[in-house]
């Protein structure tokens, strides 16, 4: 599931800036963004039993979250 897909987060939207962004159990996130520039999210929340991997070969992939990140 790509980070970018609205369909990978509940609720169908990426989260932005102001938002917490959640991968729960089982799931598999990959990220496939620049967010140099600008807050990926505004926390980072894993569990234990998720996966969050950086896609490779496209080029730069920055993830910046404004908060904390929690596993």
């Amino acid at each position: 599931m790509l980070f970018s897909v609205g369909s990978t987060w509940r609720g169908g939207v990426v989260p932005t800036s102001d938002d917490d962004a959640v991968i729960a159990a089982r799931d598999t996130v990959l990220f496939d963004r620049d967010d140099t520039d600008k807050p990926t999210c505004k926390q980072l929340l894993l569990d234990p039993n998720s996966n969050l991997a950086f896609q490779s070969g496209l080029g730069r992939r920055t993830l910046s979250v404004d908060g904390p990140i929690e596993a």
